[in-house]
């Protein structure tokens, strides 16, 4: 029998990577289909200890209504009367430096704040694992989401990174307590490959008039 951490994990892979694909081709659907991604990957998390890791994705749920409303133009209908749907641009060198400063400060408060609360409630919160890189790069993570819904091609970039290194600690956590959660670590194998795909995809369609905003 199929044991019920597994078909959880199941289910938010398969989920994320159809609301990956579904935002490298900038459909609004993506929003949708990570409700039940965020959803899953808040619970799977959280029994494998990674409890920053659980609370991005319960922050992805909250920031995924207001990506479907984004994507289908009507913050700009509220807004500007109309409804119209938010071009692809661009951030500066100065803002994403800007903005990895504000994750490396937030992650290493994180981080903090996860390592006391697991000493001073073990049984809410036992076991904690890589406390700060597991903040850091959910922080990061949230982070990228938010550009992703302002439709920011640099979103791209920021998931290739993050992937990356999520991938690596994911292989580390497996050798090192024999967690199974390998199949998680090949996902962002392939977000990172749909990443790629996503900036080709993009980038005829940058508006280079707002570039810098």
């Amino acid at each position: 029998m199929i044991e019920t951490d597994l078909l959880i994990e199941i289910l938010a892979v398969v989920s994320g990577v159809i609301a990956i694909f579904l935002a490298s081709r900038e459909n609004w659907l993506t929003f949708l289909i990570g409700l039940l991604n965020a959803g899953s990957f808040t619970v799977f998390f959280y029994f494998k200890h990674l409890y920053s890791a659980s609370a991005e994705h319960f922050v992805y749920f909250v920031i995924d209504f207001f990506g479907i409303l984004a994507w289908l133009g009507l913050f700009n209908r509220w807004r500007k009367g109309k409804k119209e749907e938010p071009q692809v641009t661009q951030l500066s060198i100065s803002w994403n430096a800007l903005l990895l400063a504000i994750v490396a400060v937030i992650g290493i408060a994180l981080g903090a704040a996860m390592t006391y609360l697991s000493s001073q409630l073990p049984e809410l919160i036992p076991n904690v694992k890589y406390p700060y890189c597991d903040a850091i790069l959910t922080v990061g993570c949230v982070m990228a989401q938010i550009l992703l819904v302002k439709k920011k091609i640099d979103t791209w970039w920021w998931w290739i990174v993050i992937d990356m290194l999520k991938c690596v600690m994911y292989v580390a956590m497996w050798l090192e307590t024999g967690e199974n959660i390998l199949m998680t670590a090949l996902l962002h194998i392939v977000y990172i490959c749909i990443a790629i795909s996503a900036i080709i995809h993009w980038k005829p369609k940058l508006n280079k008039e707002q570039t810098l905003q």
